[in-house]
């Protein structure tokens, strides 16, 4: 995998959805409606990634697929360095922690579409269907807070 400019994905990035679509034409929501995650890609090469199912309004449980062998973990969290290629627009992420320690040494490959502020990562078709996790651009914020207005007696 060729190491190209890290740009397109530098930044912080919000999980918006985790669908795994399945060969039938079903999209099954493995940690609910409103999942939450946190992506972060450094310029200098880190990865990491926490998703957890949904909490809120919506169902805080992860509606389990019927075909699933196991029933995904309600969080999962890793991180690494990654290697970019614009060509084939994929993206390596190489394990070097994680919840789950079976996961250190993983290279977990995803195919990337990348359009505007959203970011679509789809891992390997896995026996379930084919897992798309799209996430949104996180907009920077301020690193300190304003003083407060001076006040005089």
């Amino acid at each position: 995998m060729a190491n190209s400019s890290a740009a397109p994905l530098t930044g912080a990035w919000d999980l918006v959805s985790f669908e795994v679509h399945t060969a039938d034409g079903r999209v099954e929501r493995p940690f609910g409606e409103r999942p939450t995650g946190l992506g972060i890609y450094t310029p200098q090469g880190l990865v990491s990634a926490q998703l957890m199912a949904g909490t809120g309004s919506g169902s805080a449980e992860p509606e389990p697929s019927q075909n699933a062998s196991a029933p995904l973990p309600r969080f999962i969290a890793y991180a690494g360095r990654y290697l970019l290629d614009l060509d084939s627009r994929t993206v390596e992420h190489h394990v070097e922690c994680s919840f789950d320690p079976s996961w250190v040494g993983l290279v977990l490959r995803r195919s990337y579409d990348l359009d505007g502020n959203l970011l679509t990562l789809r891992p390997p078709t896995q026996a379930e269907g084919q897992p798309v996790l799209t996430w949104r651009r996180r907009e920077p914020f301020p690193l300190q807070q304003p003083a407060p207005p001076a006040r005089f007696p």
